[in-house]
């Protein structure tokens, strides 16, 4: 095709430009995670260590969830570039949801010859809701998904014709996906045991196993890289998120007591489980459109929207029957493992369906829609080809004005509370006239929007890290820094304080306000504005 590297680089750019297009506005705040990763980012680039004190950290303690460092590296340069903000800190994610697009461009090459069919496809994967979404805030899970979706092509290309250039960047990139997200670190062994065992060819064809000694070899050096990730932190704090998060939780409140003292019980129940959360994500519905309510209120939800296109979650099962056809090629058991793999973290934990730690295998769910879908469109006349392009014209416009008009109103809420950033202008002015600033909120993580909106010298809360709570204690990570209090104010008590500025809910009325001699009150917005989402009161 004429032309075509200058369309692709066109349509990357559109990506980017919607990616970024108000970002500063929608999603308003940025959620807990996003701001650790900001400050922690801001704080590396001044200091070389992280806000707990820990030097070039390959994991971020941060909340006592580890976070893999790998984002917050990859952000000091915007930072740089742009200063401490929102646009800054959700760069990496809005460039990795660009080149994650082109990478399924060229994994749709291995199925498709046809160019159009390949940048119609690369412009789906561009314009998908949770594309879209995931690509304006800053989620690890983006960035990994990136790498490990990019390692996988440097292996399908690779299996095809061995290069030694492709068996290093699929090893480098599959890597990089480990040390960028949780996910990853079980994703990553998984699929390529899985290639190795291929049980798929031996139930179907061989009844043996073929090994591949330059894959061991690659299985050996990816696993061996674990050990920084455990000798920077200890194993159980390396854990931490599992531990929280597993499958065995699962077993209470929801499993009967009767059930559970029944003989072989629980592996029965072990596997109804497991099994259930995994064909979760085989269902076109779950992809489509149902919410689960533990994901409202915070950026990890897709308003209005499921994972993929209303269009997209229905050919989706075209892909598959496509896929149970041509099963006895390599390339397309392959990708069932790739799903398989990266779908077992996510079943692996307590939640039904969860959209981020799906991620490793959306790239995989999309080409198999997007065969379906390029399947239909062969088998469809003028008239339907022209009905279903304007069936996806109008979704990209819902979805561009999901994420821009309405994404804010339904994302916001605990996880990205309002308050912090509208203080900044009226704390500024008024801190230098006060001894200290006693901040009550119901976050456990509430310091951390201080750091980042106030841009705190990272050396200030580094000398405040023997107060924080051990990595194996879980509680409220606040910790006391400068002028910056954090604890309950009682207001019977707490308004005979003087030369102190109180940060409290709304709910002290302005008449309780004045009845305190010399204290003033003022009300920041709610992230709309529609609300007061907290008041800061001065007590002289």
């Amino acid at each position: 095709m004429k032309y075509k590297w200058l369309f692709i680089i066109l349509f990357l750019g559109l990506g980017l430009f919607f990616r970024i297009w108000q970002i500063e506005k929608s999603p308003y705040t940025l959620g807990f995670d996003e701001t650790a990763l900001g400050y922690n980012a801001y704080s590396l680039m001044l200091t070389g260590r992280d806000e707990h004190g820990f030097k070039y950290p390959i994991s971020l303690k941060s909340f006592g969830d580890y976070k893999p460092a790998m984002y917050a590296y990859l952000t000091i340069p915007f930072i740089k570039l742009f200063g401490l903000n929102n646009l800054s800190v959700r760069m990496v994610s809005a460039l990795s949801g660009v080149l994650l697009a082109l990478m399924i461009y060229l994994i749709l090459g291995i199925f498709v010859k046809n160019e159009k069919l390949r940048l119609f496809g690369m412009v789906l994967a561009l314009m998908q809701p949770w594309s879209m979404h995931f690509s304006r805030v800053a989620l690890e899970t983006n960035l990994s998904t990136m790498f490990f979706t990019t390692g996988m092509y440097f292996y399908l290309i690779n299996r095809q014709k061995y290069k030694l250039s492709r068996f290093v960047l699929y090893t480098v990139f599959f890597i990089l996906s480990i040390y960028s997200y949780h996910g990853a670190r079980v994703a990553v062994p998984l699929f390529l045991i899985f290639m190795q065992l291929d049980p798929i060819n031996w139930f179907i064809k061989s009844k043996k196993i073929e090994i591949n000694w330059k894959e061991i070899l690659s299985i050996g050096i990816i696993l061996l890289l674990y050990i920084p990730i455990f000798m920077n932190a200890s194993a159980s704090s390396v854990l931490t998120r599992y531990r929280i998060e597993n499958f065995f939780k699962a077993y209470t409140p929801f499993a009967p007591k009767e059930l559970l003292n029944i003989p072989f019980s629980k592996i029965y129940y072990l596997i109804g489980m497991l099994s259930g959360r995994l064909w979760a994500y085989f269902s076109p519905i779950n992809w489509g459109g149902r919410f689960y309510i533990w994901i409202r209120q915070s950026v990890t939800y897709v308003p209005e929207f499921g994972m993929l296109g209303w269009l997209e979650s229905l050919t989706f099962i075209l892909g598959i029957i496509i896929f149970i056809k041509n099963i006895s090629k390599e390339k397309y058991r392959l990708f069932v493992y790739w799903v398989v793999a990266g779908l077992a973290p996510a079943a692996a934990t307590w939640n039904w369906f969860h959209t981020l730690r799906s991620l490793n295998a959306i790239a995989a769910i999309e080409v198999i829609s997007f065969l379906g879908l390029f399947f239909l469109f062969k088998k469809s006349n003028i008239v339907l080809k022209i009905g279903l392009i304007a069936l996806l014209f109008l979704q990209f416009i819902f979805i561009i004005n999901n994420e821009i008009s309405y994404s804010y109103w339904e994302t916001h809420g605990d996880f990205q509370p309002g308050g912090f950033k509208e203080s900044v202008p009226i704390l500024s002015k008024l801190m230098d006239k006060y001894d200290q600033v006693i901040v009550d909120s119901p976050q456990a993580q509430s310091y951390i929007f201080i750091l980042y909106y106030y841009k705190i010298d990272p050396r200030i809360v580094q000398k405040e890290g023997y107060k924080r709570i051990k990595a194996d204690e879980r509680g409220n990570w606040n910790v006391d820094f400068g002028k910056f209090k954090f604890r309950k104010i009682i207001w019977n008590t707490d308004k005979n304080l003087k030369k102190t500025i109180l940060w409290v809910s709304p709910g002290i009325t302005p008449d309780e306000v004045r009845s305190v001699k010399g204290a003033t009150n003022y009300y920041t917005d709610g992230a709309m504005k529609e609300y007061k989402s907290s008041q800061i009161i001065t007590l002289d």
